[in-house]
């Protein structure tokens, strides 16, 4: 018969893991996650510090596709969470420090203690309550999380309900127009061209359905040269893949909002994204058309608002406007003649194999040396058999 002490001993300790399983498999992923995220983002502040010094050196010097194509260190480095172990990482060299941080984003064990064990109560119960306390740190992240998700989400559907809304269909002509810069970029895909009432500026939206919007009345004010210039901007960002960029860009700056240092790259990038942009479409026209290319980014910028929406900040959209301030930067790269190096190209890509072999990569775990378990060993105490007969009389049952 089962007594009242065992009941009081093992039966709340029996019950506590069943109250607490659900609890246990949702708050140690979370504080993993967490530690992997502030881990990672810590080491990203070395490598965004890196970017930027490499991005002022070869402003003038590489090609802006290179320039915003360096930039994808970055994502690579904050999503990936599988470990590469590597003797050239900085983690190596940072001593304990880095190895605490490192140990600290793995998964933390569940200790599996038995339920029917000879132990106090409040014993067993703080080996089992123990590791369940979530970080608040972690929550309040994860609530960060969520509300960028939130407002991506109601951003999505605000802009497609207005969209479709106030969306009207444009004349022949322009279509005749849109269709001859699909073909000079080498585009075969279908491609929507709408104007809508409810929006400030053109831009490019929908990687599965892609859709370029111009504001109502935009078209008719200007020349067919200046619509040329504003489609095949649009088009290149969809040839260049720029809206999946964006989303992966996105979720860099929903996971890490807490960084400031990942804001300025995300807005870094955007700003390289549209110079690369430009450059794609200064491919497809011919020299003397540079300046008219520039014009009509004044054009654009003097009779349009750049649309101020978080999606735009985080990537989503592609538009041709930007910054007052950015945009005479990007009219100084229009207009000035080509002098990139190849010599500087191939010192980006041996500057990002290093970057990405010493931050990319986790500390190489240090093996266990047979010497030192060999001299462990030789230092344990022998026993004295003088003592073995004092401690067999001790049991005389053995005799």
């Amino acid at each position: 018969m089962i007594s009242d002490k065992w009941l009081v001993t093992h039966l709340p300790y029996a019950l506590c893991p069943i109250a607490l399983k659900n609890t246990m498999s949702e708050t140690i992923p979370l504080n993993w996650l967490f530690g992997e995220i502030v881990q990672k983002s810590l080491f990203a502040c070395i490598l965004i510090a890196a970017l930027l010094l490499l991005t002022r050196l070869g402003k003038n010097r590489l090609a802006p596709h290179i320039r915003f194509a360096i930039w994808f260190l970055l994502p690579i480095q904050l999503l990936l969470f599988v470990s590469i172990p590597s003797q050239w990482s900085v983690k190596n060299f940072l001593g304990p420090q880095a190895s605490s941080l490192q140990e600290a984003g793995k998964m933390p064990a569940v200790p599996e203690t038995p339920a029917f064990q000879d132990l106090p109560f409040w014993a067993e119960t703080e080996a089992v309550v123990k590791p369940v306390s979530t970080n608040w740190l972690a929550r309040i992240w994860l609530g960060g999380v969520l509300l960028f998700a939130a407002c991506y989400g109601i951003q999505l559907y605000r802009l497609r309900r207005d969209i479709l809304a106030g969306a009207t269909v444009v004349d022949h002509h322009t279509l005749k127009i849109f269709e001859a810069c699909k073909r000079r970029m080498n585009i075969r895909s279908w491609i929507m061209l709408v104007e809508s009432s409810r929006i400030p500026g053109p831009f490019l939206i929908g990687v599965l359905r892609p859709v370029v919007v111009v504001p109502v009345g935009l078209l008719r004010t200007l020349t067919p040269e200046e619509m040329r210039h504003l489609f095949l901007h649009e088009l290149a960002h969809l040839k260049r893949g720029d809206l999946i960029s964006g989303w992966v860009m996105s979720l860099v700056f929903a996971l890490h909002w807490f960084n400031p240092l990942v804001w300025i790259a995300v807005s870094v990038m955007n700003h390289l994204r549209e110079e690369a942009t430009d450059a794609a479409v200064l491919k497809c026209l011919e020299n003397e058309h540079r300046f008219d290319y520039s014009n009509t980014l004044l054009t654009l910028s003097g009779r349009l608002a750049r649309p101020q929406f978080l999606l735009g900040r985080a990537g989503l959209l592609a538009g041709i406007l930007e910054t007052r301030s950015y945009l005479q930067r990007r009219i100084d790269m229009i207009t000035s003649p080509i002098n990139w190096k190849k010599s500087w190209a191939v010192l980006a890509l041996f500057a990002c194999a290093v970057l990405s072999l010493t931050l990319l990569t986790d500390a190489k775990p240090q093996q266990e040396n047979a010497d030192n378990t060999t001299d462990s060993a030789e230092k344990v105490e022998k026993v004295d058999p003088a003592r073995v007969p004092k401690i067999v009389n001790i049991f005389p049952g053995n005799n």
